[in-house]
């Protein structure tokens, strides 16, 4: 009796143990998905961040807004909200991407069931930036609208010449605030990596372009004019704040630059005749 007893009290054990198993919730999956190595999770484009439950965490009918149990640090907008009763989403905001530059975003979970508190890491794309063309009305006029910035430069490949009234225009893999790229970037000369000029050297301003590619271009001028067939930098260096949605720049962008180049005109030269030939045209007498 005593041994049947102690079985009855290991089977009700083992049912309790059951049936707490069966009322924890669990986080069945949570995507974009963290790799083995432990390296943050990429958030590109209007993707979203998706945590699916093993069970319903807030009642049937309720508002897809309803109180949630996430934090995600540091702030970033975004739109939370519930899908199913047991999947919830995170998205950017309406008509956006994610903001670049931002290494180390941290979704803690905490709903009701869990075994405690759980935490994801994302990551955002890095910021690209790039030289696209130089706009110069005296060069374009005076060459009949031959001119090229960026045709086999000799100082660099790939560098542009920017004259004295040249626009470089810069392009960006997304949006910037021109406020701060005047107050961030910086030129160099290439050779010495010393600064050039201060911020006010520089004017930054907006493209014409259209509506959508317009916060992703800037119109770069040089108040201090560049010296002749001098090679720079123009930085944007890590660390900068170039739009209020973004984090710190983790690495620093950088286009090749110089001022005006040496050049020659290539004259058609006639062959000179032999002395012969002039011996020819003397007079006999």
């Amino acid at each position: 009796e005593r041994l049947q007893t102690k079985s009855m009290l290991a089977f009700a054990a083992i049912l309790q143990g059951a049936s707490a198993a069966s009322a924890a919730t669990r986080i069945v999956s949570v995507t974009p998905t963290p790799t083995s190595t432990g390296v943050a999770a990429e958030l590109s484009g209007v993707a979203a961040i998706t945590v699916t439950f093993s069970k319903a965490v807030i009642p049937l009918g309720s508002d897809s807004k309803v109180a949630h149990p996430f934090t995600i640090k540091p702030d970033v907008a975004g739109d939370f909200r519930w899908v199913t009763t047991s999947t919830f989403r995170f998205d950017p905001p309406a008509g956006t991407i994610w903001p670049p530059e931002h290494r180390n975003l941290t979704l803690t979970i905490n709903a009701p069931g869990l075994e405690g508190p759980a935490s994801y890491h994302f990551r955002t794309p890095s910021l690209t930036m790039a030289a696209r063309r130089v706009h110069s009305t005296i060069a374009t006029a005076i060459t009949n609208h031959s001119w090229s910035a960026d045709t086999n430069h000799p100082l660099r490949d790939g560098a542009f010449e920017v004259p004295t009234d040249g626009l470089l225009e810069l392009r960006f893999s997304h949006d910037v605030a021109l406020d701060l790229l005047q107050t961030a970037l910086i030129i160099r000369e290439h050779t010495t990596r010393n600064r050039f000029g201060t911020e006010s050297s520089l004017a930054v301003q907006p493209c014409h372009l259209q509506p959508h590619l317009q916060a992703r271009c800037a119109l770069v001028g040089f108040i201090t004019p560049l010296a002749t067939n001098v090679l720079y930098t123009l930085e944007l260096p890590a660390g900068s704040h170039f739009h209020p949605a973004a984090g710190p720049l983790a690495a620093s962008a950088r286009v090749y630059i110089s001022g005006l180049l040496p050049f020659a005109f290539p004259f058609k030269q006639q062959i000179l005749p032999t002395e012969g030939y002039y011996g020819e045209l003397r007079p006999q007498y």
